[in-house]
C-alpha cells in the first residue's frame, strides 16, 4: 500500500491510533517492528497529531463562524423589536399631544324645539389624568427601547476581535 493511503487512513481512523491497529487494518502480515520503524521512519504519528490539530482548528473555526451567524441574526430581531418599541412609544407621545391640543370640554351649539341656540357643553373622552398615563407609558416604552440598544450596541464593541492564536 502507498504511503500516502496509509496517511489518509491514519487521519480517518482519528487520534489514538495505535501501530498494532494499522498492522491489523491495513498491513496484514506485516510485522509490528516493521511498522514501528514506518512509523518512525515516515513519522505517521506526528502527521496524524498534525492533521488531527489542523481539523480542531477548522472544527472551532466553522463553529465560530456558526456562533458568530446565530449573533448576528439575533442581533437582527433585537434591534427590529427595539424599532418598534420605538416607534410605538412616538406614536403614544403623539397621541398625547393631539390630547393635550384639545379642550376637556367639546362645546356644542344646538337649538331647541323653539328654535332658539342652546349652548351645549360635552366632557372629552379622556382627563388630563388619563393623559399623563398615557405620557408615561410612552416615555417607559421609549427608554426601554433606549437602553436596549444601548446596551446591545456596547456589547458589540466591547468584545475584543479574536486572535489568531493557533500556535501550539
Amino acid at each position: 500500500m502507498h504511503l500516502d493511503r496509509i496517511v489518509l487512513l491514519l487521519r480517518r481512523l482519528g487520534p489514538g491510533t495505535v501501530v498494532r491497529a494499522l498492522n491489523e487494518v491495513i498491513l496484514e502480515g506485516k510485522s509490528e517492528t516493521l511498522m514501528e520503524r514506518w512509523s518512525s521512519r515516515f513519522g505517521w504519528a506526528q502527521r496524524a497529531a498534525a492533521w488531527n490539530q489542523q481539523q480542531a482548528r477548522v472544527f472551532a473555526a466553522e463553529h465560530e463562524q456558526r456562533q458568530r451567524e446565530r449573533a448576528v441574526v439575533e442581533a437582527r430581531k433585537l434591534k427590529d423589536v427595539n424599532e418598534r418599541r420605538y416607534q410605538l412609544a412616538e406614536k403614544v407621545l403623539d397621541r398625547v399631544e393631539q390630547m393635550l391640543a384639545f379642550p376637556l370640554i367639546e362645546t356644542a351649539i344646538e337649538t331647541d324645539d323653539s328654535g332658539r341656540p342652546i349652548t351645549i357643553l360635552r366632557p372629552a373622552k379622556w382627563s388630563f389624568t388619563t393623559a399623563w398615563e398615557l405620557a408615561q407609558l410612552g416615555d417607559r416604552i421609549l427608554r426601554q427601547s433606549l437602553q436596549s440598544a444601548s446596551e446591545q450596541y456596547s456589547s458589540h464593541f466591547s468584545h475584543p476581535a479574536p486572535e489568531d492564536d493557533f500556535e501550539d
